[in-house]
């Protein structure tokens, strides 16, 4: 998810120390047969993991876009990022982690 992204942009990248265990599973290594491929999809579509993972997808969208100095004008309801990008303190903390 956004790994291009995050090639062509280096200032994304520290989005990926929010979670280091997030990132592993985000960009695992290769997998080299069907049943290492599986347990990757099974790992990240895990609520669990699928919920941040978005999280953090959606702030790397969300600063680059800030950075063509382009902000949400409304927040959709149930939009963690955007309430976040709204609120003009995008990178000054981390965000909590709510799945348990």
């Amino acid at each position: 998810m956004l790994a291009d992204l995050l090639v062509a942009f280096p200032f994304l990248r520290p989005l990926l120390t929010i979670d280091p265990d997030l990132a592993a599973v985000l960009y695992p290594p290769a997998a080299f047969t069907a049943d290492e491929r599986a347990a990757q999809v099974a790992a990240l579509t895990a609520t669990t993991v699928a919920q941040p993972a978005l999280g953090v997808c959606g702030l790397a969208m969300t600063q680059l876009l800030a950075t063509l100095d382009i902000h949400p004008d409304t927040t959709p309801p149930g939009t963690a990022t955007a309430s976040w990008s709204r609120s003009g303190r995008l990178g000054s903390s981390r965000p909590t982690r709510c799945s348990t």
